[in-house]
């Protein structure tokens, strides 16, 4: 089998960053969190981003409101460094990591599924 490279056209993406969680579902990689982006401060992230290994596109997730929560800091984990993350079928969980913002995550035991 011959391996070719082949140059990806730019289009929307995650920022450069490292300590992300991480899953792979079919032919889906999703990356969450991490530290890092465009500016030199490295920003500790919340952002989950979802790669379509078939085409090579990126596309940010945006959490749905279940009615439950309130606010948009509500509707998806906080930030988060080095967070576990891992996949069950369809679905990603991700856990833990640091938050070395605020210390632990205060906001109790929640699930976040994509």
């Amino acid at each position: 089998m011959a391996r070719q490279i082949k140059r990806i056209e730019p289009g929307t993406r995650p920022f450069g960053r490292y300590g992300v969680g991480q899953a792979r579902v079919g032919h889906h990689w999703y990356i969450f969190g991490g530290f890092g982006g465009e500016t030199g401060n490295s920003p500790q992230l919340n952002d989950l981003w979802q790669l379509d290994l078939r085409t090579h596109r990126w596309r940010l997730i945006e959490p749905h409101n279940s009615g439950k929560l309130v606010g948009p800091a509500a509707l998806r984990p906080c930030v988060r460094r080095v967070p576990a993350m891992t996949a069950v079928g369809d679905a990603v969980y991700l856990f833990g990591g640091l938050d070395l913002t605020s210390g632990p995550d205060e906001r109790g035991p929640r699930v976040w599924l994509q």
